[in-house]
């Protein structure tokens, strides 16, 4: 049975049809590329999930690797994050780890190559900072003490910038330049948040143990 249409409605149909032939791809191209994009940031999310947990098992491996001293296989696991999961975070603290491991086992090339990648790469500025100050550290160790300071003098966020003038200041002790080590000990009690706390009691007893000048 055919459906009849008074005139009103067949002059709503003819608009429809005249609006939908004017304006019916360029809604159906916007509703595609909304669904487009929905889809692809779905499939980002699950990709994002997925890599984090393939990045946690490694990092499973890796701890125990460290912890049994096995430092080839703490290298081979921290070498399969970088290389594979560079973009989690596991992959920073992974390298952390392994630098601290190679450190230990007393190889330093290794452990300085960690620290360079966390330093580039590392997912957070203050992942970054305590690569700088690990780094300084092992600058230091080497005698090489223009490099630690510009490693502690650069990239160094907020939140770690007290630790970086102290060990600024304990590198001017061990040169013998006191006036610098007061300065760098007294810029680091400034930048010390919390008052009262375990650094800025270290940092006056240090102060205090060269004498007031």
């Amino acid at each position: 049975m055919a459906i009849a249409f008074d005139h009103e409605e067949q002059e709503q149909l003819a608009e429809l049809k005249a609006w939908w032939a004017r304006w019916g791809n360029l809604i159906f191209g916007l509703v595609l590329v909304v669904l487009v994009a929905s889809a692809g940031w779905y499939g980002w999310r699950f990709y994002q999930a997925r890599q984090a947990a393939e990045a946690s098992v490694r990092y499973d491996e890796l701890q125990r690797a460290v912890a049994e001293r096995d430092v080839r296989r703490a290298g081979e696991a921290a070498g399969e994050l970088l290389e594979h999961y560079r973009r989690t975070e596991y992959a920073t603290l992974g390298a952390l780890l392994a630098a601290r491991a190679y450190h230990d086992a007393g190889d330093i090339k290794n452990a300085r190559a960690k620290l360079d990648w966390v330093i580039e790469a590392g997912s957070t500025a203050e992942s970054r900072g305590i690569a700088r100050l690990r780094m300084a550290n092992i600058l230091i160790d080497e005698k090489d003490f223009d490099g630690a300071a510009r490693t502690l003098g650069t990239g160094m966020p907020e939140t770690l910038a007290a630790l970086a003038a102290e060990r600024l200041g304990d590198m001017r002790l061990l040169q013998g330049k006191l006036d610098e080590a007061r300065s760098a000990w007294r810029d680091a009690l400034s930048k010390a948040k919390s008052p009262g706390s375990g650094i800025t009691e270290r940092l006056q007893g240090k102060l205090d143990s060269l004498g007031a000048q």
